[in-house]
């Protein structure tokens, strides 16, 4: 019973506990800021393929020329709305992602003229922009 006395008034374990929980907040900041990041770069590729133009028509490919990031890009677009879109890393030659682009925008199309899919409206830049700004207030407050 003296020795254990004698340990809790030398305060090694209320050291040992202080040490942990400052640990422990450490790690946790380090943790905010690392999905803090991921947001910030999520919110920045969806800026980025906001102002991505896309193609109507499968026949544009060919005509417009576009290199791999441009049809990287259309795709990237494209996948928000379609799952079939095999993943990026799936994609490797331009001649897979040509075909992948073609299929999805016949898909597109195909959907279009059924009605069963709604015409992909891209919101300008401006937009985004002002939706980010409002985002999160109440309907009650005011401006």
């Amino acid at each position: 019973m003296r020795l254990a006395r004698k340990v809790d008034a030398s305060g090694l374990e209320k050291a040992r506990k202080v040490e942990q929980a400052e640990f422990d907040s450490r790690v946790a900041g380090v943790a905010r800021e690392k999905a803090e990041a991921r947001r910030r770069r999520a919110e920045a590729e969806t800026l980025r393929l906001s102002k991505v133009v896309l193609i109507k028509q499968a026949s544009d490919i060919d005509t417009l020329k576009l290199t791999n990031p441009q049809i990287d890009d259309q795709l990237a677009v494209l996948r928000q709305y379609d799952r079939d879109i095999p993943l990026k890393s799936h994609l490797k030659v331009k001649a897979q992602k040509k075909e992948a682009l073609v299929a999805a925008l016949e898909r597109y199309q195909k959907g279009l003229s059924e009605g069963s899919v709604a015409p992909l409206v891209q919101a300008t830049p401006r937009e985004v922009i002002i939706e980010d700004r409002f985002e999160g207030l109440e309907e009650e407050d005011e401006f």
